[in-house]
């Protein structure tokens, strides 16, 4: 591949993330849910797919191939576009971490009022 042909599957590839990603956020948002397992195995698809991408463009930058500015141009783009994803991302793992904790979800341990505990460890009332 030449390096325009890296540098454009790279940046087509980073849309393909940050689709999936804005999806997810949808679905947490929407439902406060985990994403389904389906969804989940479309977005374990893209991990080899984006280091194989992150490799050519190491051999890219390895080989010493001089790049013209519009293509340096589209690779800031795509550095870019990697940063909204993980920032996106980070928002998303915080989202699941609210839909998976049981005191976010409203299970877990309740207040106890007084009354409560005076029955329970035989106070008088």
């Amino acid at each position: 591949m030449n390096p325009e042909e890296v540098v454009r599957a790279h940046m087509a590839l980073c849309d393909d993330v940050l689709a999936v990603i804005m999806e997810e956020n949808r679905i947490l948002r929407a439902t406060g849910a985990a994403p389904q397992e389906d969804f989940l195995s479309r977005k374990r698809a893209l991990l080899p797919r984006l280091d194989q991408s992150q490799e050519r463009l190491r051999v890219l930058r390895e080989s010493g191939v001089p790049v013209g500015e519009n293509l340096r141009r589209t690779i800031e783009t795509a550095q870019n576009k990697l940063m909204r994803i993980f920032m996106l991302d980070r928002e998303n793992e915080q989202l699941l971490l609210k839909a998976t904790m049981p005191a976010a979800r409203g299970i877990g341990p309740r207040k106890a009022t007084p009354g409560a505990l005076r029955r329970t460890y035989g106070g008088s009332n």
